[in-house]
């Protein structure tokens, strides 16, 4: 009996035609979505980032009166604004098949503050080093780049138990969240009112932690 029919006449009669039909019954598996993983981790280190807060840092003392100005909401929706946008790339890059991430959007805020700071100065304001440096320049961004460090790495952790392929893209905008949602909540805490300030020291603070996710996510999420 000829051995192709022995387990029925479907036998493939080559090793390509055995390929061929394997690679037919071929279907796409359904999409895991990463979200849940992702914002358990963020939800896990955000409180460790409050509690930081609170234990070395407080509200600052005119908090109240703060809340009554269009600065304090200013120093909020900035780095808010950078998170939330860095957020909808980091979902989709726990997935193997991510498509390229555009980094346009990210600018939006920044372009907006850049803006602020020119009317603010075009207007009057003085641009000397009260503008620019304030009273807490050489703190500010290490501050909030320490507050950002424990999202870094729950979230980097968390990418081991997905399949990321663009480890530097994923650790920098990682970074980058992070250090946007630690800005947030230093400025609870922060007495600067300056845009120019803002714009300059409370950028380099949050990223600090997206270089170094960028440099140490290739290592920590190599497959």
């Amino acid at each position: 009996m000829d051995k192709r029919r022995r387990y029925g006449a479907a036998v493939p009669a080559s090793t390509d035609a055995l390929i061929a039909s394997l690679a037919a019954e071929i279907r796409p598996a359904a999409r895991v979505s990463s979200s849940g993983t992702l914002r358990d981790a963020l939800f896990g280190g955000a409180l460790v980032t409050i509690l930081m807060f609170f234990a070395c840092l407080g509200l600052r003392s005119d908090i109240t009166t703060a809340l009554l100005s269009g600065a304090f909401w200013m120093k909020i929706a900035y780095p808010s604004m950078l998170a939330a946008l860095a957020w909808r790339a980091i979902d989709r890059l726990g997935a193997p098949d991510v498509a390229a991430i555009s980094f346009t959007p990210l600018l939006l805020p920044i372009a907006g503050l850049a803006l602020v700071v020119a009317g603010t100065t075009w207007l009057g304001a003085p641009a000397d080093g009260r503008f620019w440096l304030g009273t807490s320049w050489a703190r500010c961004p290490l501050y909030v780049a320490a507050l950002a460090t424990p999202m870094t790495a729950r979230l980097l952790w968390s990418f081991r138990d997905l399949a990321p392929t663009r480890l530097s893209v994923t650790g920098f905008l990682t970074g980058l969240a992070s250090g946007a949602i630690g800005a947030a909540v230093y400025s609870l805490g922060c007495g600067e009112t300056s845009p120019g300030f803002l714009l300059v020291w409370y950028s380099l603070g949050l990223l600090l932690p997206a270089v170094v996710g960028a440099m140490i996510a290739p290592w920590l999420l190599r497959w």
